[in-house]
Protein backbone atom coordinates (compact mmCIF):
# COMPACT_ATOMS: atom_id res chain seq x y z
CA UNK A 1 0.00 0.00 0.00
CA UNK A 2 1.69 3.28 -1.24
CA UNK A 3 0.86 6.39 1.43
CA UNK A 4 3.21 9.38 1.90
CA UNK A 5 3.90 12.17 4.51
CA UNK A 6 0.95 14.72 4.13
CA UNK A 7 2.48 17.41 6.15
CA UNK A 8 5.38 20.04 5.67
CA UNK A 9 7.04 18.84 8.29
CA UNK A 10 9.08 15.54 8.93
CA UNK A 11 6.86 12.67 10.86
CA UNK A 12 8.64 9.81 12.64
CA UNK A 13 7.80 6.66 11.28
CA UNK A 14 8.26 4.73 14.84
CA UNK A 15 5.37 6.92 15.95
CA UNK A 16 3.11 6.30 12.91
CA UNK A 17 4.14 2.22 13.20
CA UNK A 18 3.38 1.79 16.57
CA UNK A 19 0.09 3.70 16.46
CA UNK A 20 -1.14 1.78 13.50
CA UNK A 21 0.19 -1.84 14.68
CA UNK A 22 -3.28 -3.09 14.55
CA UNK A 23 -3.83 -2.47 11.07
CA UNK A 24 -0.18 -3.61 9.64
CA UNK A 25 1.02 -7.28 8.98
CA UNK A 26 4.55 -5.75 10.46
CA UNK A 27 5.81 -2.84 11.69
CA UNK A 28 7.71 -1.47 8.67
CA UNK A 29 8.05 0.74 5.77
CA UNK A 30 9.86 0.24 2.23
CA UNK A 31 11.07 3.55 0.58
CA UNK A 32 13.14 3.22 -2.39
CA UNK A 33 16.65 3.90 -2.28
CA UNK A 34 18.20 5.48 -5.55
CA UNK A 35 21.60 4.37 -4.65
CA UNK A 36 21.03 1.03 -4.12
CA UNK A 37 17.97 1.00 -7.26
CA UNK A 38 15.98 -0.93 -4.55
CA UNK A 39 13.60 -0.42 -2.19
CA UNK A 40 14.60 -0.21 1.44
CA UNK A 41 13.08 -1.26 4.95
CA UNK A 42 13.09 0.34 7.69
CA UNK A 43 11.81 -1.07 10.89
CA UNK A 44 10.58 0.79 14.16
CA UNK A 45 13.35 0.00 15.94
CA UNK A 46 15.03 2.07 13.03
CA UNK A 47 13.49 5.22 14.63
CA UNK A 48 13.36 6.60 10.74
CA UNK A 49 12.34 10.32 9.63
CA UNK A 50 10.13 10.60 6.92
CA UNK A 51 10.47 13.71 5.28
CA UNK A 52 7.34 16.30 4.02
CA UNK A 53 5.53 14.86 0.94
CA UNK A 54 8.09 11.29 1.02
CA UNK A 55 6.01 8.40 -0.75
CA UNK A 56 6.64 4.82 1.26
CA UNK A 57 4.92 1.33 1.59
CA UNK A 58 3.39 -0.20 4.27
CA UNK A 59 1.37 -3.75 4.78
CA UNK A 60 -1.53 -3.34 5.72
CA UNK A 61 -4.10 -5.79 7.04
CA UNK A 62 -6.97 -6.41 4.75
CA UNK A 63 -6.83 -2.93 3.04
CA UNK A 64 -7.48 -1.43 6.78
CA UNK A 65 -7.56 2.11 7.11
CA UNK A 66 -4.25 3.61 7.97
CA UNK A 67 -4.08 6.90 9.90
CA UNK A 68 -1.08 9.26 10.36
CA UNK A 69 -1.46 11.57 13.22
CA UNK A 70 -0.39 14.91 14.08
CA UNK A 71 1.44 14.13 17.00
CA UNK A 72 3.75 12.03 14.50
CA UNK A 73 4.92 15.28 13.64
CA UNK A 74 8.21 16.45 14.51
CA UNK A 75 9.22 19.87 13.32
CA UNK A 76 12.26 19.82 14.78
CA UNK A 77 13.88 16.22 14.11
CA UNK A 78 16.26 15.49 12.35
CA UNK A 79 18.25 12.51 10.64
CA UNK A 80 20.16 13.01 13.79
CA UNK A 81 17.51 10.60 15.31
CA UNK A 82 19.09 7.78 13.50
CA UNK A 83 22.32 8.13 15.12
CA UNK A 84 22.31 6.00 17.99
CA UNK A 85 24.61 3.46 19.46
CA UNK A 86 23.68 -0.07 18.26
CA UNK A 87 25.10 -3.88 18.02
CA UNK A 88 24.38 -4.24 14.04
CA UNK A 89 26.01 -6.17 11.51
CA UNK A 90 25.74 -4.67 7.69
CA UNK A 91 26.33 -6.62 5.03
CA UNK A 92 26.67 -4.54 1.82
CA UNK A 93 26.94 -6.39 -1.30
CA UNK A 94 27.49 -5.45 -4.75
CA UNK A 95 27.92 -6.86 -8.53
CA UNK A 96 29.68 -4.11 -9.18
CA UNK A 97 26.78 -1.97 -10.32
CA UNK A 98 24.36 -2.46 -8.17
CA UNK A 99 24.27 -2.56 -4.03
CA UNK A 100 22.23 -4.67 -1.51
CA UNK A 101 21.93 -4.12 2.22
CA UNK A 102 21.14 -6.65 5.02
CA UNK A 103 21.34 -5.94 8.27
CA UNK A 104 21.59 -8.01 11.77
CA UNK A 105 20.67 -5.86 14.60
CA UNK A 106 21.53 -7.18 18.41
CA UNK A 107 19.10 -5.91 21.24
CA UNK A 108 18.08 -6.81 24.53
CA UNK A 109 14.50 -7.00 23.87
CA UNK A 110 14.62 -9.37 20.70
CA UNK A 111 13.72 -13.13 20.38
CA UNK A 112 15.19 -15.45 17.77
CA UNK A 113 11.79 -15.33 16.10
CA UNK A 114 9.17 -12.54 14.57
CA UNK A 115 9.41 -9.61 16.77
CA UNK A 116 7.04 -6.37 14.94
CA UNK A 117 9.00 -3.61 14.92
CA UNK A 118 12.37 -5.49 15.08
CA UNK A 119 12.24 -7.02 11.75
CA UNK A 120 11.52 -5.90 8.59
CA UNK A 121 11.56 -8.78 4.83
CA UNK A 122 12.58 -7.63 2.00
CA UNK A 123 10.40 -5.98 -0.38
CA UNK A 124 8.61 -8.86 -2.36
CA UNK A 125 5.95 -6.72 -4.42
CA UNK A 126 8.47 -7.75 -7.86
CA UNK A 127 11.21 -10.03 -8.39
CA UNK A 128 14.71 -8.99 -7.60
CA UNK A 129 17.31 -10.18 -9.58
CA UNK A 130 20.29 -9.23 -6.92
CA UNK A 131 19.49 -9.46 -3.41
CA UNK A 132 20.77 -10.86 -0.02
CA UNK A 133 18.71 -11.54 2.72
CA UNK A 134 18.72 -13.72 5.95
CA UNK A 135 16.18 -16.03 7.75
CA UNK A 136 14.30 -16.06 10.88
CA UNK A 137 16.44 -18.51 13.52
CA UNK A 138 13.10 -19.41 14.66
CA UNK A 139 9.88 -19.66 12.64
CA UNK A 140 7.12 -17.67 14.04
CA UNK A 141 3.45 -17.09 13.32
CA UNK A 142 2.10 -13.56 13.08
CA UNK A 143 -0.61 -11.34 11.53
CA UNK A 144 -2.00 -14.98 10.03
CA UNK A 145 1.64 -15.58 7.86
CA UNK A 146 4.71 -17.91 9.03
CA UNK A 147 7.76 -16.52 8.76
CA UNK A 148 9.06 -19.73 7.18
CA UNK A 149 10.54 -18.62 3.91
CA UNK A 150 10.35 -15.02 3.96
CA UNK A 151 13.64 -13.31 3.04
CA UNK A 152 14.64 -10.32 5.83
CA UNK A 153 16.44 -7.76 5.13
CA UNK A 154 16.37 -6.75 8.87
CA UNK A 155 16.31 -9.05 11.92
CA UNK A 156 17.01 -8.56 15.23
CA UNK A 157 18.53 -11.22 17.69
CA UNK A 158 19.24 -11.01 21.30
CA UNK A 159 22.36 -9.32 22.72
CA UNK A 160 23.31 -12.38 24.43
CA UNK A 161 24.49 -15.88 23.40
CA UNK A 162 26.35 -14.95 19.95
CA UNK A 163 28.06 -17.69 19.56
CA UNK A 164 25.31 -20.48 20.05
CA UNK A 165 23.41 -18.26 16.99
CA UNK A 166 24.05 -19.14 13.33
CA UNK A 167 22.07 -17.23 11.34
CA UNK A 168 21.44 -18.45 7.78
CA UNK A 169 22.24 -16.33 4.48
CA UNK A 170 20.68 -16.21 1.50
CA UNK A 171 21.84 -14.61 -2.03
CA UNK A 172 20.09 -14.21 -5.41
CA UNK A 173 22.26 -13.58 -8.40
CA UNK A 174 22.91 -14.14 -11.77
CA UNK A 175 25.66 -16.55 -12.92
CA UNK A 176 29.15 -15.99 -14.10
CA UNK A 177 28.96 -12.55 -12.10
CA UNK A 178 31.38 -11.74 -9.20
CA UNK A 179 29.73 -10.81 -5.85
CA UNK A 180 31.26 -8.99 -3.29
CA UNK A 181 30.38 -8.91 0.62
CA UNK A 182 31.42 -6.28 2.48
CA UNK A 183 30.71 -6.44 6.99
CA UNK A 184 30.26 -2.94 8.83
CA UNK A 185 30.46 -4.27 12.23
CA UNK A 186 29.23 -2.11 15.48
CA UNK A 187 29.53 -2.91 18.59
CA UNK A 188 29.98 -6.36 19.45
CA UNK A 189 30.99 -7.47 22.19
CA UNK A 190 35.24 -7.76 22.49
CA UNK A 191 36.78 -10.32 20.98
CA UNK A 192 33.20 -11.61 18.99
CA UNK A 193 34.30 -11.78 14.87
CA UNK A 194 31.77 -12.29 12.27
CA UNK A 195 32.65 -14.90 9.90
CA UNK A 196 30.44 -16.16 6.11
CA UNK A 197 30.59 -19.65 6.10
CA UNK A 198 29.97 -21.33 2.60
CA UNK A 199 29.29 -24.46 2.84
CA UNK A 200 29.88 -25.27 -1.03
CA UNK A 201 33.20 -24.13 -1.14
CA UNK A 202 33.64 -24.87 2.89
CA UNK A 203 35.17 -21.96 3.64
CA UNK A 204 35.51 -19.27 6.39
CA UNK A 205 35.94 -16.18 5.84
CA UNK A 206 36.66 -13.18 8.94
CA UNK A 207 33.99 -10.43 7.82
CA UNK A 208 36.08 -8.26 10.52
CA UNK A 209 39.18 -8.32 8.61
CA UNK A 210 38.13 -8.49 4.84
CA UNK A 211 35.63 -8.83 2.52
CA UNK A 212 34.41 -11.95 0.98
CA UNK A 213 33.87 -12.51 -2.81
CA UNK A 214 32.06 -14.82 -5.52
CA UNK A 215 31.39 -15.71 -9.00
CA UNK A 216 29.51 -18.56 -9.40
CA UNK A 217 28.77 -20.63 -12.07
CA UNK A 218 25.06 -21.33 -11.45
CA UNK A 219 22.78 -18.94 -10.60
CA UNK A 220 22.53 -18.07 -6.85
CA UNK A 221 19.39 -18.17 -4.95
CA UNK A 222 17.87 -19.76 -1.28
CA UNK A 223 19.20 -20.47 1.65
CA UNK A 224 21.89 -23.71 2.69
CA UNK A 225 24.97 -22.36 1.67
CA UNK A 226 26.03 -19.46 2.93
CA UNK A 227 25.64 -18.61 7.22
CA UNK A 228 26.47 -15.77 9.54
CA UNK A 229 28.33 -16.67 12.50
CA UNK A 230 29.62 -14.85 15.23
CA UNK A 231 32.59 -16.09 17.31
CA UNK A 232 35.46 -15.35 19.23
CA UNK A 233 37.96 -17.88 17.62
CA UNK A 234 39.06 -18.69 14.70
CA UNK A 235 36.99 -20.75 12.36
CA UNK A 236 37.66 -23.97 10.14
CA UNK A 237 35.09 -26.84 9.24
CA UNK A 238 36.44 -28.89 12.40
CA UNK A 239 34.69 -26.55 14.38
CA UNK A 240 31.23 -26.29 13.16
CA UNK A 241 28.46 -28.88 14.28
CA UNK A 242 25.84 -28.78 11.32
CA UNK A 243 21.99 -28.16 12.13
CA UNK A 244 20.15 -30.68 9.49
CA UNK A 245 17.26 -27.89 9.52
CA UNK A 246 19.66 -25.88 7.61
CA UNK A 247 21.60 -28.39 5.00
CA UNK A 248 20.57 -28.37 1.57
CA UNK A 249 22.98 -30.35 -0.65
CA UNK A 250 23.97 -28.81 -4.17
CA UNK A 251 25.55 -31.14 -7.09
Amino acid sequence: NLISNPYTTNIRARDLLEENTANLVMQAVWLWNQAEDNYEVKVAADDFIIAPTQGFLVKARNNANITINKNSRCNSCTSSFQKVTKSEILLNMTDGEKNRIAKIYYKDEATTGFDNGLEGRTYHGIPNELDIYTHLLTESQFAGFSSAGMKFQVQSLPNSNYETMVVPMGITAEANKEIVIEAEINNLPSGIKVFLEDRVKNTFTDLSEGNFSITSETTLNGIGRFYIHTKSKVLSNENIELNPDFVNVYI
